[in-house]
């Protein structure tokens, strides 16, 4: 239980920035649109992993380690990707 507040927060944070940045800006949004989707289903994979086996179950505990890893890797996700992107411009 300790661990599940803080995976949902920052699911939430993640999920919200990732939408938001796939939506907003100016340029090609398709692959933006994809890192976005890619991510999420992976977030929710773990989420669904997590909720049905329980985080005592080996399966439940590597998807509680994969959505922190992703929880908190998407939070860079628009930074990096922005950074590529810029670099591939010039």
């Amino acid at each position: 239980m300790s661990a599940g507040i803080p995976l949902f927060i920052l699911s939430a944070l993640a999920s919200v920035i990732l939408v938001l940045w796939s939506r907003g800006g100016a340029g090609d949004k398709s692959s933006r649109i994809k890192i976005a989707v890619f991510t999420l289903a992976i977030l929710v994979a773990s989420w669904v992993a997590l909720l049905s086996l329980g985080v005592f179950h080996p399966v439940g505990l590597w998807g509680m380690s994969v959505g922190f890893i992703i929880s908190i890797a998407s939070l860079f996700v628009p930074v990096v990707y922005n950074k590529v992107r810029s670099n591939e411009n010039t």
